[in-house]
């Protein structure tokens, strides 16, 4: 097996370095650039997308892959890279709804070497610059780590783990994000309400109340409560048939009393 020297380094977010600087260095010399990444967001528009429509304006190709889990990725950002395409690139949105899409990659092809990025870094002002962050850079003259990022990006769409960005599926995500995010600011405000008022201030609890209402499974509260008033029930006429048994022995107590007793320890 040939042995190919790289050359790996880790990427941190600091005062001197961050991954924005590291990233936008390789846009200025790529030929192509693979990027996957978990959430995409708006704020990082401002610093990435300018580098990357000059880089695109040059004649890089790219591909970016992001994920729809969790519906953080913000309609934003997915409009303004599919804006793109007509320049070069590609988008794709994640399409499994069962499983995480989390990889956090940014692939440079620069002629026949590449530089890679894996860590932790999403495409958003946090990741890139903000937040704590690492990931390794390995940059190779060969450039087969690139390739293994390619052919992997491709099995992804061939398994349609990842789908081609349309107008239209961006649209329907952006209604789906819309409601998360209402939900998530309106729990971030209870909470801060919770833990800063008194509290004896119990008005959350109706709400939790009321959001557990809305499950109508069979182990939902409704049904949990339905079911729990006819063990109530049931137990009450056991309990009056045994105070009527007339000096019952050990044989035949026993088990009429552990049937209530275990009814109301499952329920």
């Amino acid at each position: 097996m040939k042995y190919v020297k790289s050359n790996s380094e880790l990427i941190l977010n600091g005062k001197k370095a961050r991954h924005e600087n590291a990233l936008l260095a390789r846009l200025n010399e790529a030929q192509h650039l693979d990027c996957m990444v978990a959430f995409a967001k708006g704020s990082a528009l401002k610093a990435f997308l300018p580098p990357l429509k000059k880089a695109l304006a040059r004649g890089m190709t790219a591909r970016f892959a992001v994920g729809l889990s969790f519906h953080l990725s913000e309609p934003k950002i997915l409009r303004q890279l599919f804006s793109l395409r007509g320049d070069g690139l590609n988008l794709y949105l994640s399409n499994d709804r069962e499983r995480t899409f989390h990889p956090k990659i940014y692939s440079f092809r620069e002629g026949a070497g590449s530089t890679v990025f894996v860590g932790s870094a999403n495409l958003t002002f946090g990741g890139l610059a903000e937040n704590y962050e690492a990931s390794i850079r390995s940059s190779e003259p060969d450039g087969h780590l690139a390739a293994a990022v390619a052919a992997h990006f491709d099995d992804l769409i061939e398994r349609e783990v990842l789908v081609v960005a349309t107008s239209e599926k961006i649209s329907d995500y952006a209604l789906e994000f819309n409601v998360h995010d209402a939900w998530r600011k309106l729990a971030r405000k209870r909470a801060e309400k919770i833990t800063s008022e008194d509290i004896r201030d119990v008005s959350w609890l109706a709400f939790q109340l009321d959001d557990m209402k809305r499950d109508k499974s069979a182990n939902g509260f409704v049904a949990q409560q339905s079911l729990r008033e006819q063990n109530v029930d049931s137990s009450r006429r056991q309990i009056r048939h045994l105070s009527a048994v007339p000096r019952p022995s050990s044989a035949s107590f026993l088990p009429q009393y552990e049937q209530p007793a275990h009814r109301h320890c499952t329920n």
